[in-house]
């Protein structure tokens, strides 16, 4: 899932959605940042699973 809207690559990140997935058991991968400048991946991966609760 990406912050960024690049469709051909991944699903778009949607919280409800991501939630979805984890319901059902699957893994997820958090890709291409917050889509925000000055803001790593890592940054993005961490406030991705906060906001999840998945930490």
């Amino acid at each position: 899932m990406s912050a960024l809207n690049i469709s051909q690559v991944c699903e778009h990140y949607i919280r409800r959605n991501a939630m979805r997935h984890l319901e059902k058991g699957s893994c997820i991968i958090m890709a291409a940042g917050t889509g925000n400048p000055y803001f790593t991946t890592d940054t993005a991966a961490a406030l991705r699973a906060n906001e999840l609760k998945w930490m």
